[in-house]
Parts: C-alpha cells; structure tokens; sequence
C-alpha cells in the first residue's frame, strides 16, 4: 500500500532474471500508515478553480473516472486543507472524480464543503472502486501498487498531469 506502480514496475525491470520473488505484505513492518489519527479538522479554501471547472477540465467520459492518490493533489483538487500531516496541508484521503461529482474517502472531519463533494469513511473505498462499472483513470507515477490491483481489470493510465488541472 505504500509502493507507487511505478516503482514497483522498475524494480522489476531491474531484479528480472535475478531469482528475487516479490512478497506483497499486507502491511508495513516499518511504518504502519493505518496507526495514525487521521481524524484531522479539514477546512474549505476558496481560492484558483472551483471543483467544478476543474471536474470540466478533466474532461472525463460518460464511462470514465478518475482514481487520485496523491495527497496533494487531492487538496488542490478539492480547495480543502488541513494541517494535521506535519509541513504539508494535505489529509489523508482517496478520491474518485466523476462527470459531475467528486467522491472523496476520508476519515478527517471536514467543516464545510461544496456540494460537488461526497464524502465517504476511507474504510468504504475499496469496496466502492470494486463495484465501479466504469473504467478507472490513474497516474501510474502517484498509484499505489494496492490500488493498482483493485482496479486493474478496469483502469487506464492517464497522462493528467501534464495538463494544468493538477
């Protein structure tokens, strides 16, 4: 859960043919994620785009959506910061982004919000992503391995960031 794709697709390219089995740990011997209080106080920022001109810019499918990992883009994304990760204003989150709506998975307690926002416990995303029907957006750079495998019979890679959305 903490190994992006992309670095899990070098390593392999790299150890290829060297007899290294890869074990994928349910969770981290060194640093358990899941341990700390995620119960942070989010707050709106209104300023730059709203989510709604940034959902347009995506320019998302009727069949597509878009899988966003990376904590940082999330705030940007949503307009919503907190300052419960030391030197960042991000929270820990997951986030669909659909045609008209964005879903967001946090345990954080957000104060106000648009209502372009549907929040969810961050316990309900796998289960949400499994159910999805349509075909999953995602930046291979910013995915996590984890992730990658719920939605792999579903999901293309996006070249996102290279637009000014994110």
């Amino acid at each position: 859960k903490t190994v992006s794709l992309k670095v899990f697709e070098n390593l392999q390219k790299k150890l290829n043919g060297k007899n290294i089995e890869f074990l994928k740990l349910n969770s981290n011997p060194v640093f358990n994620p899941e341990k700390l209080d995620k119960k942070a106080s989010i707050y709106e920022f209104k300023i730059g785009y709203t989510q709604e001109e940034k959902i347009k810019k995506l320019n998302l499918k009727n069949d597509e959506v878009m899988l966003v990992n990376a904590l940082d883009e999330i705030a940007y994304f949503t307009n919503l910061r907190s300052f419960n990760i030391p030197f960042s204003s991000s929270f820990y989150s997951k986030m669909i982004v659909k045609n008209d709506k964005i879903v967001l998975f946090t345990d954080g307690e957000i104060d106000s919000c648009s209502n372009m926002i549907e929040v969810l416990p961050l316990s309900e995303f796998e289960n949400y992503v499994l159910n999805l029907k349509e075909t999953v957006l995602y930046c291979k750079n910013n995915i996590n391995l984890h992730d990658f495998e719920l939605i792999k019979d579903k999901a293309k890679e996006s070249k996102y960031i290279k637009t000014d959305v994110f």
